[in-house]
């Protein structure tokens, strides 16, 4: 429609006068407490709530979901290679069996593939 950019109404805008100028003229006038406008007119937009979840996260199958053909179940989202509940030689041994499954299922070929497997 004339006389709207994308942002909000039209505004007259004196372009003989630098941007820079332009701007610490108003910001001058803003810390001064005196009238100033702006060049860049924001639209008032709706606030909208955070949804609410349906589960929580935990529980959600995000791997499975977008297709991942590798899915490696960690321990929680903060420690997915380590157990940090457990003492310090079983948390070792606890990760050095979660990087040994890990690089195993890196060496087996999937069973399903969403994408085209091409062996290069």
């Amino acid at each position: 429609a004339e006389g709207y950019h994308g942002s909000g109404p039209a505004i007259k805008i004196d372009y003989t006068i630098p941007a820079a100028t332009r701007g610490i003229d108003m910001l001058l006038a803003k810390y001064n407490k005196e009238p100033f406008y702006t060049e860049v007119v924001m639209p008032n937009h709706e606030e909208i709530p955070i949804p609410a979840l349906e589960k929580p996260l935990s529980e959600c199958k995000i791997a499975e979901g977008i297709g991942a053909n590798r899915i490696l179940k960690g321990n929680s989202v903060l420690h997915v290679f380590g157990a940090p509940t457990l003492p310090a030689a079983s948390e070792q041994s606890y990760r050095e069996k979660r990087v040994e499954k890990a690089l195993h299922m890196l060496e087996v070929m999937p069973e399903f593939t969403p994408f085209p497997y091409k062996h290069m």
